[in-house]
Parts: C-alpha cells; structure tokens; sequence
C-alpha cells in the first residue's frame, strides 16, 4: 500500500554523479529531501540486505551501514542541542521540530513504509527525493516493494564509463583512506584497482531494473551527458517528473569530477581495468543498451593516470593484502586476475575473491593427475569456476565431481542470489543444473545427503569444501575425501573462518603432520598436503575427544607465516566458541572480553572499517550466543 504520493529516484554506478544530481534537483522548490538534508537515506536496501545472500557478512553490513547512518544524524542532533541553548522564538521552534525528527529517524531507523513517508512529512504533495545509489542493485522483491510505497514514482538510473569510473573510484578511495599509491608496488596497486572494480558490477543490475521497472517510470542518465550538457541534463530530468526548470539548480555548481592527470598507471593495471570493463560494456550492449560511442574508446597512456592527491601518508604493504579479507602466500594471489563473466555471474554465495581462487588455481596448475572434487556446489558458483578453468585447460571427460544436498531449510522466504530467485525450503537443483550444463561434460552431479557418499577411491587434485556445517559432516570428509588428496596438492574448506565451526579447525590441526597452511581468502582457508593421509588416521574424528586435545588441536590449525590481525581475531574467537561447547560458558565470555581487548585497534579501525564492523558484529553475537546458550548445535 502506498504511503506517499510521488517518489523522485536517483540510482546508480559509484562515481556516476548521482551526488551532483541530486545537489541540482534538491535545489528545485518542489524537490522534498528526507528531513531536508538527508541524500542516501538506505531504507530499502537495509530492508532487503537478507534477500541478496544468506552470508553472516551480510548481516554485519546492514548492521554496519545503520552504524553509519546513526552517527551522521547523532553528530547533527549535538550540533542541534548546541544551537537550542542560545535559541529563541521562530528559530527555537525549528530546532526542536528538527530535533524531533532526527531522534524518530535514528531510534525508528527502518521500522516501516510509514517511518520512511514519516522522512519526507514536510512537503506533502511534491516530489520526495531519495538518492541512494545502493536501490540500483535490489534484488526483484526489493524493487517491487520500492515500486509500491508511492503513487507515482520516478527513477534517474545513472551510468558511466567503467573504465572511467574505474579510475575515479581508485582516486576517491585513495583520497578517504589518506594512501599513498606512490609507496605501493605494483601487485598492491593491482589489488587495490580489482576491489573498484568489484564495486563496479552494472550488467545484470541493470538488466533487473529493466525487467521490473516499468519503462515510464525509469530513464537512463549518461555521465558523458552530465559532462558535456549538464543544464539539459538537470531539464530533462525535472521534465521526466513535469515539473520546469529553475534556473537555481544550476547556481554555484562544482566541477564535475575528472579521473585525469597525475599517478601514472602501469601499462599492466591499465590492461587489466580495460580488458575487465570492456566486457562489462559489451554486457550493456548485449541487454539492449544503446552505451555512448566513447566507450569503446581505447586505452589512452597519456590520460589514463589519477590525479595527485596532497597529504596522503605512507602506503600499507601487507596490511593492504589483509584488510581485503585476502592474506596469502604469493602462489595462491589471484587478486588480480581477469574472472571470466559466466564464473562472475554464476548464482551462489562464493564471494569473487574464492571464485578467483578456484578459477585461477586450476587454470594455471591443473595437471590432470587426479580428479576434483566440489563439496557443496550449492547453485553453481564453484563448480562453473572449476569447470571454466578446466575447459581452457583443454579437459574433455568428467572430472569435476560436485556434491549438493539440493535445497536449504526454511519457511518459503525468497532469497537473491546474482540474477536468481530461490524458495527457502524447496529444491534448487535446477538452478544448479542449468548453471552447470555447459559443462555437462565436465562435471557428474551427486545430488542428496553428504553422509551416504561414498568416494571412489581416485586420487584427487584440488577439493573444495563447503559443506562441514555439523561435526557429523566435517568427520565424513575428513574420512572420505582427505586420505585421497595426492601431496602437493590443494584443499580449500570454505566455513575454516566462520566462527561457530571449530571443529573443521581441530580436524585440521589433528592434521598438522599431513596438511600445510598457505593462507585465507575470506572465509576460505588454504591447505597445501605435505604427504597423503593414513586411512587409519582419517577415520579418527578427534571432535569425540571433547576435551582439553581439541583446544591443542585447534591452536594448531593455522601456522601464521606472516603476522595477519584479521586471521588471529578470527581463530580467538573460534576457539571462544569451543570452549563454550565444552561446557566453559564464563571461561568463554572472559576469553571474548580478552579477544575485544586485545583486538581493540582492529575492531575499531577506521582504515578498514568493512572488517571492523564485520568484527564488532561477530563479537556481539558471540557474547549473545554464549550467555543465551544459544551456538548453533552440533551433530
């Protein structure tokens, strides 16, 4: 049910000029922001944040992102308190009206369709403005939900260059975070370029928008034009709402942004941007897009640079490579590789960085001396990486053996995954199959329980595991799977890192004689085997011992090489997890209280805030787990 009459949209790319847009338009006398300063107001992507994956990062994100907000409007509520002491008369009145309002939006934040129409009260009849990039990539239920909050609605749906967004992005990045790219080498600087280009994902986004979107009420905005026109570009938009133009919109407007002159790019990390956002060009074209000419533009040395930015500190070195999530030994860093589309864009929770693992490993090492095993392909997104990176190895035959159960427990609820839409609680299995059916060939599907598997007996070359969600599972493929690994070769178990698991930690440390750590891709954890394990030794389970072995075995698991913050947080508060399911709850809750304090710096940095939220979310639902005994139970 509608809750407001008209509903003005600005979505779009990072770096597109959605925050020039909106500082035009809101200029305009019948343009209403959210308590009239407010641009980004994330209703609807906090609403929907569960529908786009089931990863706990994602609840750490909507809880970081509300972290945000809240601190934004508290800093203007003291501003507020500040200005009330010497207030009087009208102005006093419209303090505290103001003042009202912001304590609704931070101790309300989200609540309901009525909070958010509650945002705009002021201006009733005209047109609301809610400029928040992030609606660009709602899955299907989140823009039906934004389609429906208002009578008539309006969306700006901006895009730019991805190369030239590219660009911009690195130059914004390094300007916030005070880096130094003239401190980095070039790998860092490859590394640092891939995470903007992750951020720069447009094809199937925008491809939802078009589906669900009815064309009256979206138009696209090309950056080329805000360029080039800019009042043309500011008319037609307050035209696309009927409403004049104003010459006040265009008063004092700043310098649109420019990605050109100063750090010089390498011919290499030039080559990678481009080649990486041409296909997205291509992508654009390809769902009926008509993109600007210049976008085919090719690479051009003398421009392509990033402006210099004064005052920035010395660059980071390791810390770069951690604060990704990613902290390897050079042999397994992928983080500048090109993925192949079909591997990006296949459905699943893989995040892009373990996908990279998986593709660039195989690519580059498969020697067809074993087969491979992915241990919960869940819809496709590991195995279509495995078996793309086998086929440019030129593999013909089914070597790629993927297990699946085939459906995940719930009550109905529609998740998103990538372009996909999947029923809690019913079979998946022909989405999986119709992300895997180029590569038929390649791969034999095992879909059913786990635990009535059993394995051939070949030797295998790379295991990828993601499916060690119980102890029960965990000592089935260490009984199955593990003794077959040939030495030298890789196994990857995709939950090492999530906390409430500890017994994959104490298989691995149990292991130790037979398996090497080579380092973290997200939650993934890479182990190189050293020598092949004893079936004798594989049918032990040494989680049955549940004693003080299992913390030995535990502290064993990872043998740091380098000195990783991000991994030590995360095995401290694993090996909190297990005290508390030995039956230690208060030696638990003192251990996390030591861990918050030893990792205070890491917790609350503001040079990686993504992981430091992420961290702080973890602790909290630690601490509420162990006290309500409520850790997810073992089998």
């Amino acid at each position: 049910m509608a809750t407001i009459d008209r509903l003005f949209a600005i979505i779009g790319m990072p770096r597109s000029g959605t925050t020039w847009l909106h500082q035009r338009l809101c200029r305009h006398s019948r343009m209403v922001r959210a308590l009239g300063q407010i641009k980004e107001i994330h209703y609807f992507d906090h609403v929907h944040a569960g529908d786009i994956s089931l990863l706990p990062s994602d609840e750490s994100r909507v809880a970081g992102r509300f972290d945000f907000l809240r601190a934004q409007a508290e800093a203007r509520l003291a501003r507020i308190d500040q200005d009330l002491a010497s207030a009087d008369g009208k102005r006093k009145v419209r303090l505290e009206r103001q003042r009202r309002d912001i304590r609704h939006y931070i101790y309300e934040f989200a609540s309901s369709d009525q909070w958010y129409a509650d945002l705009f009260a002021d201006g009733p009849g005209d047109w609301c403005l809610d400029s928040t990039p992030a609606y660009y990539r709602l899955p299907e239920k989140g823009l039906r939900h934004l389609l429906s909050v208002a009578e008539q609605s309006r969306f700006l749906l901006l895009l730019r260059d991805p190369y030239e967004r590219t660009l911009s992005g690195i130059r914004q990045r390094i300007a916030r975070q005070g880096l130094d790219w003239n401190a980095w080498s070039e790998n860092e600087r490859l590394v640092f370029a891939r995470l903007v280009l992750d951020d720069g994902r447009a094809v199937e986004e925008t491809r939802r928008l078009l589906d669900n979107v009815p064309p009256e009420r979206l138009r696209i905005v090309w950056f080329d034009d805000i360029r080039e026109k800019p009042e043309e570009v500011v008319a037609a938009a307050l035209d696309f709402a009927d409403l004049d133009f104003e010459p006040g919109c265009m008063a004092a407007a700043e310098k649109i942004p420019n990605p050109s002159p100063g750090y010089e790019l390498s011919e290499q990390l030039r080559a990678v941007i481009h080649a990486e956002t041409r296909q997205t060009v291509q992508g654009l074209r390809t769902i009926g897009l008509d993109v600007p000419a210049g976008w085919d533009r090719p690479i051009r040395p003398d421009r392509d640079t990033l402006a210099t930015i004064p005052g920035t500190r010395q660059g980071r070195g390791m810390s770069l490579a951690i604060s990704t999530g990613i902290a390897v030994q050079p042999e397994f860093d992928y983080r500048t590789l090109q993925l192949p589309l079909r591997v990006q864009d296949a459905p699943g929770m893989l995040s892009l960085g373990e996908r990279r693992l998986i593709y660039g490993y195989l690519r580059n090492n498969f020697e067809d001396a074993g087969l491979v095993v992915d241990g919960g392909s869940f819809l496709g997104s590991s195995t279509v990486a495995a078996a793309e990176a086998l086929r440019e190895r030129g593999a013909d035959a089914p070597t790629i053996h993927a297990y699946e159960r085939g459906f995940l427990p719930g009550n109905g609820a529609i998740r998103q995954f990538r372009d996909v839409s999947y029923r809690m609680g019913e079979s998946f299995v022909p989405i999986l199959e119709d992300a895997v059916l180029p590569y038929e060939d390649l791969v034999q599907l095992h879909v059913g329980d786990l635990l009535e598997e059993r394995w051939s007996g070949d030797p295998i070359e790379f295991c990828f595991i993601d499916v060690c969600k119980s102890a029960a599972l965990n000592a089935h493929v260490g009984r199955e799977f593990l003794p077959h690994i040939l030495p030298g070769k890789i196994l990857v178990n995709q939950d090492f890192f999530f906390d409430r698991l500890p017994w994959i930690k104490i298989t691995m440390g149990y292991l130790a004689d037979y398996f090497e750590w080579r380092g973290r891709v997200h939650s993934s954890s890479i182990y190189v085997c050293k020598k092949q394990v004893p079936q004798a030794v594989a049918d032990y389970d040494p989680w049955t011992a549940r004693d003080e072995r299992c913390l030995e075995y535990h502290d064993r698991a990872v043998d740091l090489p380098f000195e990783d913050e991000g991994v030590d947080f995360l095995m401290a508060l694993s090996r909190t997890y297990l005290v508390a399911l030995l039956h230690r709850k208060e030696e638990a809750l003192a251990m996390l209280d030591d861990t918050q304090a030893r990792h205070a710096d890491y917790i609350a940095s503001k040079d990686n805030m993504r992981d430091a939220r992420n961290a702080r979310f973890r602790v909290e639902r630690a601490r509420r787990q162990i006290r309500n005994d409520a850790i997810l139970r073992v089998s």
